[in-house]
This record gives C-alpha cells, structure tokens and sequence, in this order.
C-alpha cells in the first residue's frame, strides 16, 4: 500500500483485530456492565475502532468524541488541538477510546483534563500500545496489540489524513 512516497505492508489484518476487539468488549463488559460508563472517542483516529468496540459493550452508556491532535506526518509532537468534554463527567465512570498510545502525550493530557472534573474512575482503551518507555507511565487499561516502536496507518489511523479507511493496520516499509 502506497501513501505519496512511503510504501506500507500488512502489520494486523482486520479479522485478527475484529476477533482482539470483540475480547476486550467482553472484557470491559465484565467491569462495567452495571456503572453506565461515558465512552470519549478520542479523534479522529479512534473512530474505526472506537465503533467497533462499542457494540460489543452490553449494558447502559453514553457515547461522546473528543478532537486532541499531537501527530504532524510520522512524528508525535505537542498537543496542538483539544476540544475539551461536552457534558459533565462528575461521578461518573470514563473510558477514553484511544487509536495509539504511542508518546502518552495525548492520554497524559486527556486524563489530566478529566481529572480537574472529578469523574469516579479514568479507564483508558486502546487499540494499539506502542512497546516503548514512556516517561509519563501512562498505559492503556485494556490493549488490543502491543506493538513495537514502529509506523502504522490503517483500521482510523492515518498518515498526513490518509489510510484511515484501510481494513487493517499497516506498517512503514524500511526505507
């Protein structure tokens, strides 16, 4: 698969994620099945995942996105948007929806944000967990793939805003 001038090869093909997805569902269901969590789908790269992910939730929740950006092409930087949470979270059980926790950055963030509005717990579920030291020791709470410190696109993630749609989750061939 071809992105401009970067070529990408097959890393998680979709029914080996849809198969991971469908655990954690049943894992998160165990938990909060009874507490009416508030899902945050963080975008846009969570969308894919994030939708899959809540179907497989059996019980009462609220389902509400949140836009943090921190990736300019193939590198993480600073947070440079965050839109913030549109209803009150006070008391109540939140689970971030994350694509990659890569730096931690965006997570770090995320968290820190929801922590000044009190809710009764922070959970955080991603898709993919980069295998890397992460000076703010965030992890996710529940992981779909650990994966190695590499460059992916596909299944919501994107490169320079393109890959989001392919059906699976891609890696940057060496260059």
């Amino acid at each position: 698969m071809q992105i401009r001038n970067k070529t990408f090869k097959l890393y998680l093909d979709a029914n080996t994620i849809q198969k991971r997805i469908a655990e954690m569902g049943k894992e998160i269901t165990a938990d909060f099945h009874d507490k009416n969590p508030v899902f945050i789908i963080v975008l846009t790269g969570a969308f894919a995942f994030s939708s899959e992910l809540i179907r497989q939730f059996q019980g009462k929740c609220v389902v509400r996105f949140t836009r943090i950006k921190s990736y300019t092409g193939t590198i993480s930087g600073e947070i440079e948007t965050f839109t913030g949470f549109d209803i009150p979270i006070k008391d109540r059980h939140v689970i971030f929806l994350e694509d990659i926790i890569d730096t931690g950055k965006t997570v770090f963030h995320l968290t820190k944000e929801a922590e000044k509005l009190k809710p009764a717990s922070i959970t955080v579920a991603t898709l993919l967990q980069k295998q890397i030291l992460r000076p703010n020791l965030i992890k996710g709470d529940y992981v779909g793939f650990e994966i190695p410190d590499v460059f992916v696109v596909g299944y919501g993630l994107d490169y320079d805003e393109e890959g989001r749609n392919w059906n699976g989750v891609y890696q940057l061939a060496s260059e």
